[in-house]
């Protein structure tokens, strides 16, 4: 069953980024840079892998823990001191902020 709702997520996700006019995966977010990390990015909302950019890849990690109630996992985005389950609340947040 949890494959149905993988699959599921996933059909839905793809029709709301196709939705979204984007940054591509290749280029780097642009944004405000946290100063006391010398030109290091700063945490991006939705940047749930930790590359500096929201993109597909956080997407399927919000996808891959989709309804996980055991743990607090790290796609737990939303709210912001999260509520230990991923699920559309966590998506949208990846979501508006796609290209970021």
């Amino acid at each position: 069953m949890n494959t149905h709702k993988n699959i599921l997520a996933a059909l839905t996700v793809s029709a709301l980024i196709n939705s979204l006019s984007f940054a591509t995966d290749s280029q780097p977010a642009a944004g405000p840079t946290d100063d006391s990390d010398a030109g290091v990015p700063a945490p991006r909302q939705g940047d749930i892998n930790g590359d500096g950019m929201v993109n597909i890849d956080d997407v399927w990690l919000v996808i891959e823990a989709w309804g996980d109630y055991a743990y607090r996992p790290r796609a737990d985005i939303f709210p912001a001191q999260g509520d230990n389950r991923v699920d559309g609340l966590d998506l949208f947040m990846v979501i508006s902020n796609w290209g970021a």
